[in-house]
């Protein structure tokens, strides 16, 4: 199959990855992209954006995603299910399940239709949500209350 898989932002684990993609034979289909300054200006060369966090905070690169209408299959940890309504602004899998995350991948493959939706309606939310205004809003007031206490 004519798949290829990008993966950015490995850390520690360059040396396991590198190892398991010469076992597998998989120096044509698997890439890892290290030293990438703005990976949110490739966003729309890929046809899934898979975020397979462990824990997160608020990750920026979702936020990215949605604007760049591409979509999104991410783990339900730390911020993620405020940005990404499962199966309705993209697919939000319970992390460490990576089957599922290959499953939800397989379905946006099968149907461009879906993941035009999906990401159309991330999309929505992320202009209307997570707009500069709103987060400056939310950001001034945090400090405006914690400066009172």
């Amino acid at each position: 199959k004519n798949i290829k898989l990008f993966i950015i932002g490995f850390g520690k684990r360059k040396k396991k990855l590198e190892k398991i993609i010469k076992e597998n034979k998989l120096e044509k289909k698997v890439f890892l992209i290290e030293n990438l300054l703005s990976p949110a200006n490739y966003l729309k060369a890929f046809d899934v954006f898979v975020l397979p966090s462990l824990k997160e905070g608020l990750p920026y690169i979702l936020l990215e995603t949605g604007l760049a209408r591409l979509p999104v299959v991410a783990t339900k940890v730390g911020g993620v299910p405020e940005i990404i309504e499962n199966r309705r602004g993209g697919f939000v899998i319970e992390s460490g399940s990576p089957l599922k995350i290959a499953d939800a991948v397989k379905k946006y493959l099968k149907n461009s239709k879906l993941g035009s939706e999906l990401s159309y309606n991330l999309w929505e939310k992320v202009n209307r949500d997570f707009n500069f205004q709103k987060m400056l809003d939310a950001t001034l007031t945090t400090y405006q209350c914690n400066s009172k206490n």
